[in-house]
C-alpha cells in the first residue's frame, strides 16, 4: 500500500516555488471538474502553451507526491484536454483539498 504523504524536501526551493506558481495556475485556469470513486479530472481549455505546463506541473507533483496517479490527455476528437489525478487510501481528500479550488468544492 501506498503512503499518503508528500515530501517536500523532494524539491529545490526554486522549483517548489515553480510548483506553487503552476498550481495556482491550475486552480485558476480549471474549466470542470468531475469526480470518480478514487480521484477527480480537470478539464482546460484547448491551449497547447497550457498542456505543457500542466505537464511539467505532473512532473514536479510527482516527485513529490508519489503516492498519486497522474494521466494528461488531449484525444483528437476532444475539444479540451484533461487532467486526472487519483490515488488509494485517503488520496482523494487530498487531491480534493490540494487540486480544487474551496469555493468549487464547497459546492
Amino acid at each position: 500500500m501506498k503512503s499518503i504523504c508528500c515530501c517536500l524536501g523532494a524539491l529545490a526551493p526554486n522549483e517548489r516555488e515553480r510548483e506553487q506558481m503552476l498550481l495556482s495556475e491550475h486552480l485558476n485556469t480549471i474549466l470542470e471538474v468531475r469526480e470518480s470513486a478514487v480521484g477527480f479530472s480537470f478539464r482546460f481549455a484547448p491551449d497547447p502553451v497550457r498542456f505543457v505546463r500542466m505537464a511539467e506541473f505532473i512532473c514536479l507533483e510527482h516527485r513529490g507526491c508519489s503516492f498519486l496517479d497522474f494521466s494528461l490527455e488531449w484525444h483528437g476528437g476532444d475539444a479540451t484536454p484533461w487532467l486526472h489525478i487519483s490515488g488509494v487510501g485517503g488520496a482523494k481528500s487530498f487531491i480534493a483539498d490540494t487540486f480544487i479550488r474551496r469555493e468549487c468544492h464547497e459546492h
